[in-house]
């Protein structure tokens, strides 16, 4: 399926030997129907990690003694379907993941890069991350998200980063009377609801993303294509807060070059943006391996 054929609510016929599979895919919702449905698949993760949901076994051989090799990119797979519903791949529920600071790191670093790109900034400027774990507040769960952070910075202010104390430090607050010096913006929040669209605005300036995440491709796949599984075993992470860039094309399909917060620090990935994958355990997809794409859109005047 071309990008320019990708929809919402778009219905994929997948023939495979001579079964016709027909796919309705719910996966570029956007707003909250979208947000219920991570945090739906959030807690599915965690109970099947934890093992309070049994589930069919999923039979795996991997070589301790060597790494594992993984396929080539083939530009012509797509999405891998499995008959039934037995397990597709492990669950990992990652508990040193800290939703609320991957949301606020990769919130001003979205903010620093649409702040040079519209010349509020005339050079690259870091804002503070611990001042919107300090004092944002989630409207939608106990963390942080990246639309929330960037909604909070735009109506309240934020400081840099040079005027707050820095990341991690939240046990050592200045006095309630310190009031650092604010950078003001004027603007909006946007909400890309396909990919479409977010690839028109990485034209101008960084969107925000979450990506899929899998285990070990993530790590093996870094600096190469990262595709997610195609039927090899792995071991699905969940949803992790990046930054899209730009795209590039190889072999004739485009790549989103995508900067993700995981494991504690940035990595670079190019995602292939043609690829799918569906996980009925977990509510998920048919869907592409980006998704809850947000900016912000800021005002020169």
């Amino acid at each position: 399926m071309g990008l320019k054929e990708w929809r919402p609510n778009t219905v994929i016929i997948v023939k495979i030997n001579t079964t016709t599979v027909t796919l309705q895919c719910f996966c570029n919702c956007s707003g909250k129907r979208q947000r219920q449905k991570q945090k739906q698949r959030k807690e599915r993760a965690k109970q099947l990690t934890d093992g309070l949901l049994s589930v069919s076994p999923v039979t795996t051989v991997v070589s301790s003694s060597s790494p594992m090799e993984l396929p080539p990119y083939d530009p012509n797979f797509t999405v891998k379907i499995s008959a039934g519903n037995e397990k597709k791949f492990d669950y990992e529920f990652d508990e040193e993941h800290d939703e609320s600071l991957s949301a606020a790191v990769v919130a001003v670093e979205l903010i620093s890069s649409a702040r040079l790109s519209r010349n509020l900034d005339r050079v690259r400027t870091e804002y503070s991350a611990q001042y919107l774990l300090d004092k944002a507040a989630s409207s939608s769960g106990p963390s942080l998200t990246v639309r929330e952070c960037l909604e909070f910075a735009i109506k309240n202010g934020i400081p840099k980063a040079e005027d707050w104390p820095l990341l991690g430090s939240s046990d050592k607050k200045p006095p309630p009377s310190y009031k650092p010096p604010l950078v003001t913006m004027k603007g909006e929040v946007a909400e890309p609801d396909t990919m479409d669209e977010a690839r028109e605005l990485v034209k101008h300036q960084a969107v925000g993303a979450k990506v899929h995440i899998f285990h070990p491709h993530v790590e093996l796949q870094q600096g190469a294509i990262y595709c997610g599984t195609s039927g090899e075993p792995a071991t699905y992470m969940g949803l992790r807060d990046g930054i899209f860039t730009g795209v590039e094309k190889f072999k004739g399909k485009s790549m989103a070059v995508v900067k993700v917060w995981y494991k504690k620090k940035f990595i670079f990935l190019k995602v292939a943006m043609s690829r799918m994958f569906y996980d009925a355990y977990l509510d998920i997809g048919p869907t592409i391996l980006l998704e809850n794409f947000c900016a912000p859109r800021l005002s020169i005047k």
